[in-house]
């Protein structure tokens, strides 16, 4: 099993990063996104500067998941986050798929250079969106099955 990492232009506050059942949401990780954009370099030809400064990154672990299946996931990712805002619309920049350290996909979505404006309540916490998009997925999951 790997682990999907959506990566999101800075919306999050700092104090809602956090985690649930090791679903979180953090401050972009520089080692992890100097791999997403060396795989693109390397797979799709594209050089790429991801904002470091500017990025948060929503880590599903353990997710079945593969060049094929991505798309409904981040489908499924950015449905969830876009109910808890109070304003505006999340954008997912790009998705990544990593087993350890290594990246072994990685894609850029239309909304890469998107600005983004959008506002969660001040009452939402890293760890409750956390919880809140795992039962997404598991939705979803069960849905789909």
């Amino acid at each position: 099993m790997a682990d999907l990492l959506i990566l999101i232009k800075k919306i999050f506050p700092d104090d809602v990063y956090g985690s649930f059942e090791n679903y979180s949401i953090q401050k972009a990780n520089p080692i992890q996104v100097i791999t997403i954009e060396d795989y693109i370099f390397s797979n799709l030809g594209e050089k790429l500067q991801l904002p470091q400064d500017n990025l948060s990154i929503l880590t599903l672990p353990d997710q079945s998941v593969n060049s094929d299946t991505v798309d409904d996931l981040m489908i499924v990712v950015e449905f969830a986050l876009a109910l808890l805002v109070n304003e505006g619309h999340p954008y997912i920049s790009s998705v990544a798929i990593f087993s350890g350290e290594k990246c072994s996909f990685a894609k850029l979505t239309s909304f890469a250079n998107h600005d983004v404006s959008c506002e969660f309540s001040v009452q939402l916490t890293g760890a409750v969106i956390a919880q809140w998009v795992k039962r997404c997925i598991s939705a979803y999951r069960r849905q789909k099955n």
